[in-house]
């Protein structure tokens, strides 16, 4: 299953709604005095599961990209709280939770857990869900998929015939020596990773760092500002900078620059301050002539040597980035694994340095929080992964239904994949 289709972000819910339906259901029974709304709420969420089941089937047949213009990720995000919160609820009535009375165990199997307020609110909340999943399943949003398919296709044959042509005009061009110093100083060594990681997105996770007012939106917004995100190992920071790389690159021009790096534990070369400083000058030189030029110029000063020593000097490097960074009237600097370079601190001081000294540059930091790295940081805004939990109820039951629909999982029991969730999510730190 595609990671980044939005049925991903469905098939979870499908799978959160099992779990409430069954919880409401076992509920129901417990109480003696469920309220006739009860019932009402329990065929409200049956009726949303139904709506997401068809939804999921829709999926096969026109394909996730497709849909995924149709639901908006805000509005997977906005029903998986909806659904959780009522799963909360009815978690904190069970009469079979250890650690409690037996009058307290008496007292939950007479009490409906919802108030009126709260389950008329939640009834709400579920006529809005049910509205937006159910214009995705319309004739006329199918009739508008297939003909944006058709259309999409011609236009991609259009662009390929274009791209081709601009291919040959860039060998007329001479451009194909600009590839070869840009190849040489290794400006696409992000690229690829960047790619990858963006793949991995479980669409629907990550909005809640995407979200206006907060901490990365400021940020973004703010000339010169600094935002350090940190989590421990398998928190989902990388997966967050692709996401920033992302929504940065929509503001890119002639007059804004939008740079990245990514340090791995995999490539000994990437974790080198002399690589990062590479990559970056040539990200610069791909999006500014001038930064080309000062390229160009440093290539051929050298081309009496055997060899661009220059490349590997960490002073001369920091240099011409900084001449590449004054051609711009503003720059987003996006950093990830910072802390898995081999001098982390090194690098540390160097990209907050070259951050600090330079107007207009806004960085973004994603690492793990070492304390070597904090004294460079410290005036930084910062945001710790480990505290947020939604993208890991969107992930963990998304990830129990792909693996059922491919026979790796086999559970048929709502309990059981509830206790499942609950273990995965309540036992990690981030994602």
């Amino acid at each position: 299953m595609d990671p980044l289709s939005v049925a991903s972000g469905v098939a979870g819910l499908v799978t959160l709604a099992d779990v409430v339906i069954s919880r409401t259901y076992n509920t129901i029974i417990a109480c003696k005095h469920a309220s006739e709304d009860s019932r009402k709420l329990l065929r409200e969420v049956q009726a949303l599961a139904g709506i997401l089941q068809g939804l999921s089937s829709l999926e096969s047949k026109v394909g996730a990209t497709a849909l995924q213009s149709h639901i908006p990720a805000a509005q997977i995000l906005s029903c998986q709280q909806t659904l959780q919160h009522i799963r909360e609820k009815l978690e904190k009535s069970d009469p079979k939770e250890d650690g409690i009375s037996l009058f307290q165990r008496a007292k939950r199997t007479l009490k409906w857990p919802l108030s009126a307020s709260d389950t008329e609110k939640y009834m709400s909340e579920m006529e809005r869900h049910k509205a937006t999943f159910d214009l995705a399943l319309s004739v006329d949003t199918l009739d508008t998929i297939l003909f944006s398919q058709q259309a999409r296709e011609k236009i991609d044959v259009k662009i390929d015939k274009v791209a081709q042509a601009l291919k040959k005009l860039c060998k007329i061009e001479n451009t194909k020596e600009e590839r070869r110093i840009l190849e040489l100083i290794g400006a696409g060594d992000a690229d690829e990773i960047y790619r990858s990681n963006l793949k991995l997105h479980q669409h629907g996770t990550g909005e809640w760092f995407l979200e206006e007012h907060k901490p990365f939106s400021t940020w973004l917004t703010t000339p010169c500002s600094k935002l350090w995100v940190h989590g421990i190992p398998g928190a989902g920071k990388t997966i967050l900078s692709a996401l920033a790389i992302s929504k940065i690159a929509e503001s890119v021009s002639p007059t804004h620059g939008v740079v990245f790096y990514y340090c791995s534990h995999r490539d000994k070369q990437s974790r080198t301050l002399t690589g990062i400083l590479r990559c970056l000058a040539g990200q610069l030189a791909r999006q500014n002539k001038t930064c080309m030029s000062l390229l160009e110029g440093q290539v051929e000063l050298h081309e009496h040597t055997s060899a661009q020593t220059w490349m590997r000097n960490d002073d001369q490097l920091d240099i011409m980035l900084r001449k590449m960074i004054r051609q711009f009237s503003s720059l987003s600097l996006v950093m990830d694994g910072v802390d898995e370079c081999h001098e982390p601190t090194v690098v540390t001081d160097t990209l907050a340095t070259l951050a600090s000294e330079n107007p207009g540059v806004r960085i973004v930091i994603f690492s793990r929080k070492e304390p070597e790295m904090e004294p460079f940081l410290e005036s930084y805004t910062q945001i710790s992964i480990a505290a947020e939990s939604e993208d890991l109820r969107l992930y963990v039951p998304a990830q129990i239904e792909a693996r059922s629909r491919l026979r790796k999982l086999r559970i048929k029991d709502p309990n059981v994949k509830d206790e499942i969730m609950e273990t995965l999510v309540n036992g990690a730190d981030g994602m």
